[in-house]
């Protein structure tokens, strides 16, 4: 599990590192984000789809259909991950690696100097971390409690535990959409505090409503629920993705997606600890545990919007002309205008900051 997990990381913080480097256009990266998380999860449903269908086939149950599963997607994995991998063209390291280091050892040492540096360079950057960091501990709280609150408090079955993640999968696609449909018509800033308030809006009612006691009631909520619970995933790989990736520097793009990726785990611990503290201090009360998780959203929220969008602009407007924009971004043309505090021109697209500071 943990190989896994640190795989996953890996890749995810690799990938994530060329989304800056996809257009200078906050609309289109979120578009482009949006494209990749809508991807995932029809992949996921596919992939779903291929091993329920397998295991049925094959009369494979228990831990046999899980082998199955985890071989199943070990193949589809390394296929794809070729086909990818073939389609990325090269392009030259970003940076050196500092002296006495090596791949693996980089990140360590510079760790502690890049954190300091971004308090010191990139004050905004730093806050849209700390919105991040609560706003990670609290999506990943709700994918790991999900199931005990589901099997223990709302006594389902694993069946339909299995329906409400493929529910959410499904969620995903028309979040990832309506993330994008308001990056078109409102600042990025506020399509980040919107998803926040929309995870705090659910989970401010579910836990209530959610009750073990009518079988068709609940089956009808949490096919709800579950639906929500998807877009709200939709908007979050989405919209906060593509904000921070707005004002990350030019050059230290990889260097700046791992930070967020150590941010995004640093309180992954939180959210489970207070809600089993809040679960046995109360004699069980799940509901109210779950309710717990509004804390998280709510102060990532609150973390967003302190972040003035047009000096987190105006920081990294000068190390734009050192970052290796795709070929169909044309970094020649890339112009800045010192004179102009309120937009950047960047390629063929222009970056302008909402009069909300959005």
């Amino acid at each position: 599990m943990l190989l896994s997990a640190f795989a996953v990381d890996a890749g995810q913080t690799a990938e994530d590192a060329y989304l800056p480097e996809l257009s200078p256009d906050p609309r289109t990266v979120t578009r482009l984000a949006a494209q990749g998380i809508s991807t995932l999860h029809v992949f996921e449903i596919a992939f779903t789809a291929v091993i329920f269908g397998l295991n049925a086939s094959l009369g494979l149950t228990g831990i046999a259909g899980v082998r199955a599963a985890c071989i199943c997607g070990a193949v589809w994995m390394a296929i794809f991950a070729t086909w990818s991998l073939k389609k990325m063209a090269p392009r030259a390291a970003a940076q050196t690696l500092p002296p006495g280091t090596g791949v693996l050892t980089a990140g360590y040492v510079v760790l502690r100097k890049s954190v300091r540096g971004i308090w010191v360079d990139y004050p905004m950057a730093l806050r849209l971390l700390v919105g991040h960091m609560f706003l990670s501990a609290a999506v990943g709280a709700v994918i790991s409690l999900a199931t005990v609150f589901m099997v223990s408090f709302l006594e389902v079955s694993f069946t339909w535990v299995g329906i409400v993640f493929g529910l959410a999968m499904v969620g995903g696609l028309p979040g990832a959409v309506l993330a994008t449909w308001l990056a078109r018509h409102m600042s990025l800033k506020r399509v980040t505090i919107a998803t926040c308030v929309f995870w705090a809006s659910t989970f401010w009612v579910s836990p209530w409503v959610l009750t073990p006691e009518d079988s068709k009631t609940r089956t009808m909520l949490l096919v709800l629920f579950s639906l929500l619970w998807g877009m709200g995933l939709g908007m979050v790989f989405t919209a906060p993705k593509a904000f921070f990736v707005t004002i990350v520097p030019g050059g230290r793009e990889a260097e700046f997606m791992g930070i967020q990726k150590l941010f995004g785990k640093s309180l992954s611990w939180l959210p489970p600890l207070i809600y089993t503290l809040i679960n046995e201090s109360t004699g069980g009360n799940m509901q109210l545990a779950m309710f717990s998780l509004n804390f998280f959203f709510l102060a990532a929220a609150a973390s967003f919007a302190t972040v003035d969008y047009q000096k987190a602009v105006a920081q990294v407007k000068p190390t734009l002309l050192s970052r290796a924009y795709s070929a169909a971004s044309d970094k020649n043309k890339i112009k800045v205008h010192p004179e102009d505090d309120r937009k950047m021109v960047a390629g063929t697209c222009t970056l302008a900051a909402d009069d909300d500071n959005g």
